[in-house]
């Protein structure tokens, strides 16, 4: 016999996203399920470097550019609210900023122009070579300055994602382990969704959340034919430092980043993070998709030495992969379904959840108490896959 259940909201995804419209609505006395099959946030939130920066959201996508500035905006004021419900936690939330490193003239003029066309400018400024040095002695010797975000920075993002959880479950949230198998429509609303584990869900509203795993129920709630999330395979690798972390910043360049994760408490030891290869897959036939690849590892090693060369005999404690979800065009879908009006949609934001997950949990809180919010997502509709045929049908 299959086993009913009833909320107020049912959110399909445990990652940041996820998570994080919970933890909004969490205040408003409503009853709420986080459905995930996976460890929490395991495919991409938790498997991220947890960067806090702008930069390299912006980086071939001016789309996004004005809505990074807002999630970097809103980012500590949601991270204070989550922070504060817990006594004497370190959650890992750094803002010692970022180095973007110059090789050559064109990696300058690349950053100055990306600069020049941003409307919000964030605090910046160009570093000669030894002003790099000052700050950061173990970057490469052949750099010829670099770019310095003061405001930029890092945080801890399983131990954040497991923080604003907690909070969650302290305010009336379940969290149920298992897969949403299937959903049952009658007219033009999602009547209950079908879990793998046999239970059956029922909400008023219903998130769709679930990274690089939504296809199958967007083809379903959508009636479409065509998968709109992309998996793209990060992988990452772990450094110990041997005593003091030898950076002070995140430091990036084209190819990559290096993260510190200091130890937030006696438990963990100092080490840096070195992230992140991308690599599209097709996740339902790709065998071992969070397994780490040679080839993978080849490319961290070296931006380890490209970067910091003088690291490459730390040594390495761990390795893992995430799968980030990206949308067809590469911009994240946030919007009310067209033709299901108790479903929302959340997905596809690609490299950018950890920065963007805050906000759009705002966002979707909004949308569910008063169907209006006051953040600009009309780039972000589900309309733009549409064709004007179906999406004249879609409006009548």
């Amino acid at each position: 016999m299959l086993d009913k259940k009833t909320f107020d909201v049912a959110i399909i995804g445990g990652g940041i996203i996820g998570n994080s419209i919970a933890a909004h609505l969490a205040k408003e006395n409503l009853k709420i399920a986080i459905i995930d099959p996976n460890n929490l946030g395991l495919p991409a939130s938790k498997a991220a470097a947890g960067l806090f920066q702008i930069q390299l959201s912006e980086l071939g996508n001016k789309e996004l550019i004005d809505f990074c500035h807002e999630s970097f905006s809103y980012f500590p004021k949601f991270y204070k609210e989550i922070s504060d419900s817990f006594e004497n936690i370190d959650l890992g939330f750094r803002k010692t900023g970022s180095i973007y490193l110059a090789f050559n003239e064109e990696d300058v003029k690349e950053k100055e122009n990306e600069y020049n066309e941003l409307k919000i400018k964030p605090r910046l400024s160009f570093l000669k070579k030894e002003e790099v040095f000052n700050i950061e002695p173990y970057a490469a010797k052949n750099i010829i300055g670099g770019f310095h975000y003061p405001e930029e920075g890092y945080i801890n993002n399983p131990k954040f994602l497991k923080a604003i959880n907690s909070y969650c479950l302290a305010k009336n949230t379940i969290f149920i382990e298992s897969k949403a198998e299937e959903i049952t429509i009658n007219k033009n609303k999602i009547r209950n969704i079908v879990l793998a584990n046999k239970e059956v869900i029922y909400a008023n509203k219903y998130i769709l959340c679930n990274g690089a795993w939504a296809n199958k129920l967007l083809k379903r709630a959508l009636s479409i034919k065509k998968d709109l999330i992309i998996g793209v395979k990060g992988e990452i690798l772990q450094l110990g430092v041997n005593g003091k972390i030898p950076i002070k910043n995140v430091i990036i360049s084209h190819n990559g980043y290096i993260v510190p994760r200091p130890a937030t408490n006696s438990l963990e030891e100092d080490s840096m993070i070195v992230g992140g290869t991308t690599e599209e897959i097709d996740i339902e036939i790709t065998p071992d998709v969070f397994k780490n690849t040679e080839a993978g590892i080849l490319k961290l090693t070296n931006l380890i030495e490209t970067l910091i060369p003088s690291c490459l005999d730390l040594p390495v404690i761990k390795t893992w992969a995430g799968i980030r979800p990206k949308t067809i065009d590469s911009l994240p879908i946030i919007d009310n379904s067209p033709d299901l009006e108790n479903l929302i949609l959340a997905v596809g934001h690609y490299r950018n959840g950890i920065l963007m997950g805050p906000l759009t949990g705002k966002i979707i809180s909004e949308l569910i108490l008063t169907n209006s919010t006051s953040s600009n997502i009309n780039k972000f509709k589900y309309g733009r896959f549409l064709t004007k045929q179906q999406l004249s049908h879609s409006i009548a």
